[in-house]
């Protein structure tokens, strides 16, 4: 029997395999067929994230217009929040734990023909804001492709929570016509990396980690021999903001977060990896060039 779906007052048909948030079309009237409700997300591209009741992603990352789809683990307590998540997200499961242990079981184990339809997940934190919403998620994938890259991430702006705290490599720097930095490393608070790269950081996680240690134990899991697979795009540019109005941090809540780079440590002493790996910028490329070849020094 096909399945249908009715969200809030419309009910959807899409024909070509295609899933449409109802809130982000003009269309009166979409039915999602069998086929489109098990396409591939769209572009192939998926943003993972793990969202409270503080999120900002209703806000920042859907629209008409986007190229990839959503994966949302909602940890939170509100059922109206949860029902505004699952009209414009494509799919969404109900959970607790970090965004990485959240990832590897709701997404890399449970759902896994959902991972292994994507080319390139983004893994977000909740909070993520980007300066041009769609738009800027659309070119980190975009981005990704035209570099052939294994794991990207937005360049950051600073601010009162992460003055001082963000890595120097990640730091947006505004030079004109600056595409992206290669790099040795790339946070987890916003990365983008290919199924591939995914596979091997997921095939050494253990959920013992939270989350400390993550951009580390990729590296672990992929190499850091070529200095043209990883890179801050700073065409994209990003804010971790600061803690919201209620002064929480949720991650707090979560069972381990107080011993969290006690576990990490001990866990990657174990399989042998190193605790950190270098965090260096190499080549720039800029609008200028033609292709991933023509590099300014």
């Amino acid at each position: 029997m096909p399945r249908t779906a009715l969200l809030v007052a419309h009910l959807f048909v899409v024909s070509l395999g295609v899933w449409v948030d109802p809130l982000q079309t003009d269309l009166d009237v979409v039915v999602i067929t069998e086929s489109a409700a098990d396409a591939p997300p769209l572009g192939r591209n998926l943003v993972f994230t793990s969202a409270g009741d503080h999120s900002i992603l209703l806000d920042n990352w859907v629209g008409w217009n986007r190229n990839y789809d959503l994966f949302v683990v909602y940890y939170g307590t509100d059922p109206d929040l949860l029902a505004q998540y699952r009209q414009h997200c494509r799919w969404v499961v109900q959970g607790q734990g970090s965004k990485a242990q959240n990832f590897h079981k709701h997404l890399f184990q449970e759902n896994r023909d959902i991972f292994n339809a994507s080319d390139y997940i983004m893994s977000l934190d909740d909070d993520i804001v980007f300066s041009d919403g769609v738009d800027g998620i659309n070119t980190m994938f975009e981005t990704m492709r035209k570099y052939r890259l294994k794991q990207a991430m937005p360049a950051l702006t600073k601010n009162e929570r992460t003055y001082g705290s963000l890595w120097a490599i990640e730091v947006f720097d505004p030079t004109p016509g600056l595409v992206l930095k290669y790099s040795s490393n790339v946070e987890h608070n916003s990365v983008v990396a290919s199924r591939e790269a995914w596979v091997k950081t997921m095939s050494i996680y253990d959920p013992v980690i939270v989350g400390f240690g993550m951009p580390h134990l990729s590296v672990c899991a992929n190499g850091q021999d070529d200095e043209h697979s990883y890179a801050v795009i700073h065409k994209v540019r990003a804010e971790n903001p600061p803690v919201h109005s209620t002064g929480e941090r949720e991650g707090e809540e979560i069972e381990g977060w107080f011993d969290r780079k006690d576990k990490y440590y001990a866990y990657v002493d174990r399989i042998g990896c190193n605790r950190s790996y270098p965090i260096e910028s190499y080549d720039s490329v800029f609008e200028i060039d033609t292709d991933a070849t023509q590099l300014a020094k």
